[in-house]
């Protein structure tokens, strides 16, 4: 689902327009789903700076980085940013920022915090005491037990997992379906590859003693 989808289908907000960079601007984007399309460098001749807000609806391309430096730019020219959050969404932490998107089905457990430009995508779950810094993605049905904190503008994959009170570093990618258990340093990537699976086999008692909460053996 498109941002402004998004926001008319849950009427969050009326949408009244898209902009673009004037060097994107075309005869071909004259319109949008009925709406105006405007060069950014017009918008403040246009917006009502009391009443009328921005969202930088880019998701993960660079790394975050393209979303990053729009969103860093018009705050340096004054612009204040809306935040998307589905009526379906569960959301008992602290949104610390703005131009923040969070999805249907998605959790922000007690006491996490998201700051600025965080995207949450559809049924990922972030539990208690989490911290999600600046220009982060989370794809969708990914896990993130408590007390992890993941660093400015990491990405984190469809259905991955992330054990408890790990760290992730700055600019991390994390691919999808992935599991971690450990700390990863910033700039550091980790992915699964589709052939690289074991499976093994375990007597029942064996099995039995391999879930000790109090000893936290996994």
């Amino acid at each position: 689902m498109t941002v402004a989808a998004f926001a008319h289908t849950h009427k969050l907000f009326d949408v009244a327009g898209f902009a673009v960079d004037r060097a994107y601007l075309s005869s071909s984007s004259a319109g949008c789903m009925d709406l105006p399309v405007f060069a950014i460098d017009e918008l403040k001749g246009i917006m009502d700076p009391d009443n009328d807000l921005i969202f930088v609806a880019i998701a993960w391309n660079r790394l975050n980085a393209d979303r990053r430096d729009l969103y860093l730019r018009l705050k340096r020219e004054g612009f204040r940013f809306a935040n998307l959050i589905s009526p379906l969404a569960t959301v008992y932490g602290e949104i610390c920022g703005d131009n923040c998107w969070i999805s249907d089905h998605a959790v922000v457990n007690f006491r996490s915090k998201l700051h600025n430009n965080v995207i949450i995508k559809e049924g990922a779950h972030i539990s208690y005491d989490c911290d999600m810094a600046d220009h982060c993605f989370i794809g969708a049905h990914s896990f993130i037990a408590g007390g992890v904190s993941v660093g400015e503008q990491s990405f984190i994959g469809i259905r991955a997992t992330i054990f408890d009170d790990v760290r992730i570093g700055r600019k991390c990618i994390i691919g999808g379906a992935t599991v971690v258990k450990r700390n990863m340093p910033d700039f550091s990537k980790i992915t699964v590859k589709a052939d690289n699976f074991a499976m093994t086999r375990h007597s029942e008692e064996d099995m039995e003693s391999k879930l000790m909460f109090n000893k936290n053996v996994r």
